[in-house]
């Protein structure tokens, strides 16, 4: 079995080129304000462009509704969702991605986890 990695905080293009050098397979991009490490929507598009292939675009969001998280994904190309938070499960999918929770949103890059609509 392969061990996938990320590193999350990133805040520039060049870090996450850098994590990629690494070997890392995805790059974590906050999406909470009161975090040291947020990012904008505009700062993670610039974030997620400088990727190479087959590197992984993760949003991590704290209690945010579902029309900011509409609204950043509209913006974003972004792979897998991560929640930290309170959110219940009319916004949360329950079916399990290692390590994270994933949205189940009809419209996110056919990812193959995604078990079932959103009830957003």
């Amino acid at each position: 079995m392969k061990i996938r990695t990320k590193i999350c905080g990133i805040t520039r293009p060049e870090d996450a080129q850098s994590a990629a050098d690494a070997g890392s397979d995805a790059v974590g991009l906050v999406f909470y304000a009161k975090s040291k490490r947020a990012v904008t929507a505009e700062q993670a598009a610039e974030i997620v462009a400088a990727l190479p292939p087959f590197v992984s675009a993760v949003a991590l969001f704290v209690n945010e509704t579902a029309d900011n998280i509409r609204e950043i994904l509209r913006q974003v190309p972004i792979d897998v969702i991560q929640f930290h938070g309170d959110e219940d499960d009319d916004s949360v999918c329950c079916s399990p991605v290692p390590h994270e929770q994933s949205c189940c949103r009809e419209q996110l890059s056919g990812a193959p986890f995604l078990r079932r609509p959103c009830k957003w």
